[in-house]
């Protein structure tokens, strides 16, 4: 069975670009996890019409994470905007993005800057240009 997409362009969108949210944690532990938006709405919807989200997943486990070389540490204050601060600094897990539908985000708890925006663009691109 095929499954026919729709191009959308600018789909009315309840999260933007950089807003972080919580969610069920996608490995499969009995814990909400943070991630960063990255997606806007000119992705295509599915016949449903529910709203996805490309989303990347965020961990505090600097001292296990923040040393690979794909990743990206951001500053829980100098990252975000004022008054959005996340709770702690956080690693960028490029390894960790994933497709969710609008109704299992929470949030948003904070929106990152553009200097944060970059750091995840470098940390996507470390993962597929390295």
């Amino acid at each position: 069975m095929t499954t026919k997409l729709q191009y959308t362009f600018f789909q009315q969108m309840k999260y933007d670009r950089g807003d972080v949210v919580s969610l069920d944690d996608p490995y499969g532990n009995d814990k909400t996890r943070s991630a960063v938006i990255i997606s806007d709405g000119r992705r295509p919807t599915h016949e449903d019409g529910a709203i996805r989200y490309n989303v990347v997943m965020l961990t505090t486990q600097i001292g296990e994470f923040g040393g690979h070389d794909w990743t990206q540490i951001l500053d829980a204050n100098g990252d975000t905007k004022s008054g959005d601060a996340l709770l702690k600094d956080s690693v960028v897990e490029p390894w960790g993005t994933y497709v969710i539908r609008e109704e299992k985000l929470n949030g948003p708890h904070a929106q990152l800057t553009d200097a944060g925006m970059k750091k995840i663009a470098r940390s996507l691109a470390n993962l597929v240009l390295r």
